[in-house]
């Protein structure tokens, strides 16, 4: 009887604890609320839909933050040599994933504006067409990396040491296998983004990140499997991931009516709606990554200590870059929905307040991870001449995107959620290859700065293509595309 009456009286304590907790809560925050509302909400959209998208794109970049970084330092438990290989492939690799991104965000966009326009059914063909179209352009894709692996190394990278050419050739060929699994599972998230819906999206990719690296650890770390390791984790975390897509959209979400017959069929005019985004957003990602994979062979002519700097620069980026990519894939959803429901001024002042925002929480961000830059960049088991490189270029890095990424990312995001997708990626490959480059070629190795002098080379083109994409937002032909 005792145990019953301290186990009522536990339970009646911890209710009130959490009762007044909650209200105090409610009660402190509630003038912040009331300012951010005032801010944020709109006709179109309030503060609290806004935030209830905002808060799974957010854990989702952390997530993809953190596999990215946890994967790395798995590798680096290998070797220098493991870790220059695999970003030496990535910077290939990052090609098709961006040409797949591309293509989904074409998906995002129809579905955004389907649904401002009230038409979920439309929606529903929207996402069945992309992932068709993504899948058939992921195994082609697929069959080219494996079957041309070797003399791409080679062509790229061919002044690396023999032993990074090896690993960088088996490592391409093992992930190309997994290429159409991320196309469906990507496909899908940015369906479900599309729809207001993040939430699930977020559940997907967080669940595909948590089982690469718990896969990663197991057979990198455990089992000492090396690369292959890391292969295989990568593709049974993405076709886990797409199944349980595939089962969610069918089991619960019947308004998409994905069916096999739906998959085959082809449905030209939506998919020349998805590919008027697609396309362009594409060519743009392709493009634009090849501009930076001719910055990475730069670096190969820089030397192995470069390399290995670059590599683990990249790598820890990702954590700063979280804000800006969780705002960029904000804007689509948001914009896309207003510029389907008519309202275009209010698409406009989203931009902006977008951009304001992430530049301010960016360098809050940044300014609370720089007591720890060296714990995290020796996790990555680095040279030990490429310590100070590696501080130097981060330092650089957090004074300079706060001020100048935003409008140069979220802005063009923004655009291409109106339908102004052709003008976004020329834009972009212009000012990549023109000026970053071009630049990049000159400070880098011309004028020896080396691998600080290709980064300074990368902030001025950030500049130059925010300085373009902030005119062309303050026009009306960014939004006088009709898409759907």
């Amino acid at each position: 009887m005792d145990k019953q009456h301290f186990r009522t009286e536990f339970r009646r304590r911890a209710r009130h604890i959490y009762v007044y907790t909650v209200h105090y809560f409610r009660k402190f925050t509630h003038p912040i609320h009331k300012w951010l509302d005032k801010i944020f909400s709109s006709e179109v959209m309030s503060f609290s839909t806004i935030w209830t998208l905002f808060v799974p794109l957010f854990a989702d970049q952390v997530m993809i933050a953190l596999s990215t970084v946890a994967n790395t330092a798995v590798v680096g438990g290998v070797g220098s040599d493991a870790v220059s290989a695999v970003s030496m492939v990535d910077s290939i690799n990052a090609l098709p994933l961006q040409l797949i991104i591309g293509i989904a965000l074409g998906c995002t966009v129809v579905v955004a504006q389907c649904m401002g326009m009230g038409d979920r059914d439309k929606a529903g063909v929207a996402t069945c067409q992309a992932i068709t179209s993504s899948t058939l352009i992921a195994t082609v894709i697929a069959l080219l990396m494996f079957i041309f692996a070797e003399p791409l190394i080679n062509m790229m990278f061919g002044g690396a040491e023999e032993n990074l050419l090896e690993l960088s050739v088996f490592y391409l060929r093992g992930i190309s296998v997994s290429l159409p699994f991320y196309a469906i599972s990507q496909t899908v998230s940015n369906a479900l983004r599309g729809m207001g819906n993040p939430k699930i999206s977020m559940l997907f990719s967080a669940g595909v990140s948590m089982l690469n690296i718990l896969f990663n650890v197991v057979l990198i770390l455990i089992f000492d499997m090396g690369i292959l390791g890391l292969i295989i984790s990568l593709l049974a975390a993405r076709l886990i991931g797409t199944v349980a897509s595939l089962f969610y959209l069918i089991k619960f979400r019947p308004e998409i009516n994905l069916t096999l017959k739906g998959l085959l069929k082809i449905d030209f005019p939506m998919q020349k709606s998805l590919m008027m985004i697609g396309i362009p957003s594409a060519s743009e990602n392709l493009f634009f990554n090849g501009g930076r994979l001719i910055c990475q062979v730069f670096y190969v002519q820089m030397g192995s200590i470069a390399i290995n700097a670059n590599a683990i620069s990249n790598s820890i980026t990702a954590f700063y870059l979280i804000i800006g990519n969780t705002f960029a894939n904000l804007v689509i959803i948001v914009c896309g929905q207003c510029v389907g429901a008519g309202k275009f001024e209010i698409a406009r002042k989203y931009i902006y307040k977008f951009v304001f925002t992430s530049s301010i929480l960016a360098a809050i961000v940044e300014l609370a991870l720089y007591p720890f830059m060296d714990i995290m960049i020796m996790a990555y088991n680095p040279m030990p001449d490429a310590i100070d490189l590696t501080r130097l270029m981060l330092i650089c890095y957090c004074i300079a995107h706060p001020i100048i990424w935003p409008m140069g990312f979220i802005v063009p995001s923004g655009l291409r959620a109106g339908g102004d997708a052709t003008f976004t990626s020329v834009t972009a490959l212009s000012t990549m290859w023109i000026v970053r480059v071009v630049l990049g070629y000159l400070f880098g190795l011309v004028l020896d700065g080396g691998a600080n002098g290709i980064w300074i080379a990368m902030y001025i083109e950030w500049s130059v293509r925010g300085i373009i994409f902030f005119f062309r937002s303050r026009g009306k032909k960014w939004y006088a595309h009709k898409v759907v």
